[in-house]
């Protein structure tokens, strides 16, 4: 009595299994939203992929980032590409451009130098400054 007992539930465990396991593999073969039925795409007679000249779009050129100018007093170097800035009472990073970071130790900043840049906003919303002059 007991073995069959425990037969019953062993084989009620497997088929709760399998039923599960089914239904699982059925939740990912199922479309996700509605009708599944292809589309067809026909083309007409005397139509062309080819587009015209006024219907083909011309990749945009990057809009240039707008130069700024600003004078700040030189805290200090940060790693190789940045430094840092005290502009009136708040301090600010700006990353070097290549032009600048090239040749930033002939500049023989210290701290607390006065020092005038120009320098535009990127598109990590970074400040990089494209040119650099010490004030005397």
């Amino acid at each position: 009595m007991k073995t069959a007992k425990t037969m019953f539930i062993i084989l009620l465990v497997l088929l709760l299994v399998v039923i599960f396991i089914n239904g699982y593999r059925k939740d990912f073969r199922e479309p996700a939203s509605g009708d599944n039925k292809p589309e067809v795409i026909t083309e007409r007679p005397g139509e062309s992929d080819e587009l015209s000249e006024d219907e083909t779009e011309k990749p945009e050129e990057p809009e240039a980032p707008e130069a700024l100018k600003g004078q700040a007093v030189y805290i200090g170097q940060i790693d190789d590409n940045s430094i840092e800035v005290k502009e009136g009472d708040s301090f600010q990073v700006y990353r070097l451009a290549p032009e600048i970071k090239d040749r930033f130790d002939s500049f023989n900043l210290k701290e607390n130098d006065r020092i005038q840049f120009m320098y535009y906003v990127n598109e990590n919303n970074q400040r990089v400054m494209t040119e650099l002059k010490k004030m005397p």
